[in-house]
């Protein structure tokens, strides 16, 4: 049976696909990894929808130190992405696989992010922590590569800023204040984490304040 052209299993994992990203931002990474294996069992095996929840999970998992099991998912979601033909859902997924392989010790896979930041869609509206510009920022900044992925990360927190994303901004901020941390910048560090702290405590959950904490802190230890 359909519901508004979409089988009743999808539509169901779609609402529980969504739940899963809230609780992601506001409860907790253990949490969300429950609704999205929710989800996957009700998904529809040659749906788009799938390759999202692949994503999504494979994302928790790396986060609840699952780093195998989630590098598996994105291998996953890889294969069902190229198999629905959707160049934006395939970078989330290239993107994705990327991040994981490089956390399970496989190195940084720069074909592939490339790729996915070249069938990057920048107009969907697809949360920051699955977009390939910003996983690539990441590895940048892990890497080593201080400037570039110092400045490839203040663009994304300076569009958040303007676009209204706070929760977004949250996220950001951090790796903002760690790269400066690290270049010597504290004005901009605690400039930064005041202002993440502030918009965090404007937002529901503990997601955020845990973040906006997480970057106060390795601060005043330096202070």
């Amino acid at each position: 049976e359909t519901v508004g052209g979409l089988p009743k299993g999808d539509m169901r994992a779609e609402a529980l696909c969504r739940l899963a990203v809230v609780r992601l931002y506001t409860e907790g990474f253990f949490e969300a990894t429950n609704v999205l294996q929710q989800a996957l069992e009700d998904a529809d095996d040659d749906s788009p929808l799938r390759v999202q929840i692949l994503i999504t999970l494979a994302y928790s998992l790396m986060h609840a130190n699952q780093i195998q099991e989630g590098k598996d998912i994105a291998h996953r979601a890889v294969s069902d992405a190229e198999r629905v033909e959707q160049p934006h859902l395939l970078s989330l997924a290239l993107g994705m696989r990327a991040m994981l392989g490089f956390m399970a010790g496989e190195g940084f896979d720069q074909v592939s992010l490339r790729r996915a930041m070249e069938l990057e869609d920048e107009q969907a509206s697809t949360p920051l922590v699955f977009r390939p510009t910003m996983q690539h920022a990441l590895l940048l900044e892990f890497t080593g590569q201080l400037d570039t992925a110092r400045a490839a990360l203040d663009a994304i927190r300076a569009r958040c800023a303007e676009n209204g994303e706070e929760g977004e901004y949250v996220f950001i901020a951090q790796h903002v204040v760690m790269s400066s941390i690290w270049a010597g910048d504290f004005v901009n560090a605690i400039l930064v984490a005041e202002d993440a702290a502030e918009r965090a405590r404007q937002l529901s959950g503990g997601t955020p304040l845990f973040l906006a904490h997480s970057m106060r802190a390795p601060l005043a230890v330096f202070a």
